[in-house]
């Protein structure tokens, strides 16, 4: 984990068999003082889709994507993929009090040479 006080940043890199939720992540930093805004990820998983939208599956959690106002090109291209694609996906997430987290994409991977699960 790297601290910033200057930018205001904290940037904690988890390992890929990690299970900390950001529901967590963000209660560990309220409780130490500070008041979390925003958070920038860069996670793996695999694309699904629940009632027609596209979801990043992570574990046993599932992110609902939506496109960054800057990325409609990257929003197509990840369209197209097919279910179970294993994915990188770069973006903010977004948390509101009465509503799931998101996370608007910025940017995706392919991640070659990883099993798909059909």
């Amino acid at each position: 984990m790297t601290v910033s006080l200057n930018r205001g940043t904290v940037r904690i890199q988890l390992g890929a068999k990690n299970n900390v939720s950001t529901d967590q992540i963000r209660r560990v930093v309220t409780k130490s003082g500070f008041t979390p805004k925003q958070a920038r990820v860069n996670v793996e998983g695999r694309l699904t889709q629940e009632d027609q939208a596209l979801v990043l599956t992570v574990g046993k959690t599932q992110y609902p994507l939506t496109p960054a106002p800057s990325a409609s090109d990257k929003w197509a291209a990840l369209a197209k993929l097919s279910t179970g694609e294993p994915v990188r996906i770069e973006g903010l997430l977004v948390s509101e009090p009465t509503k799931p987290t998101i996370i608007e994409l910025t940017d995706f991977e392919v991640l070659p040479g990883k099993s798909r699960t059909k």
